[in-house]
């Protein structure tokens, strides 16, 4: 079991750099595996990436875990923890734009993604 990150290009005029990897924009994704079994992997989507501050996490199934938000020194600027959801909005909109690594721990499964706040 592992995350399978989809990236959403909000913006169809912005190229992507290449097959695999994530546009300019939206930066780098990454999924820690636990298990070898990749017929049960989870599809989360992050969108819109970037943003004003909200953007909503897509789960393809009901989860539980947690969510924590890091500011790139490591301050954690949001966190809360999630129970039987498929959808999570968030709102750092009194947060300053920037970046900021995503992070959604659901069992022994992590998946990171940064985002942009602009």
């Amino acid at each position: 079991r592992g995350f399978l990150a989809k990236i959403v290009n909000p913006c169809p005029n912005i190229d992507y750099v290449g097959e695999g990897t994530s546009n300019r924009i939206a930066s780098s994704v990454s999924y820690e595996k636990n298990e070898e079994n990749d017929e049960n992997e989870k599809n989360i989507v992050i969108y819109p990436n970037p943003n004003l501050g909200i953007f909503k996490i897509l789960l393809n199934e009901s989860q539980d875990g947690t969510l924590q938000i890091t500011d790139l020194v490591g301050f954690t600027v949001y966190t809360s923890k999630f129970r039987d959801q498929k959808e999570i909005e968030v709102n750092l909109q009194d947060k300053p734009k920037g970046i900021y690594i995503v992070k959604v721990l659901s069992g022994d499964q992590t998946f990171t993604e940064k985002i942009i706040k602009n």
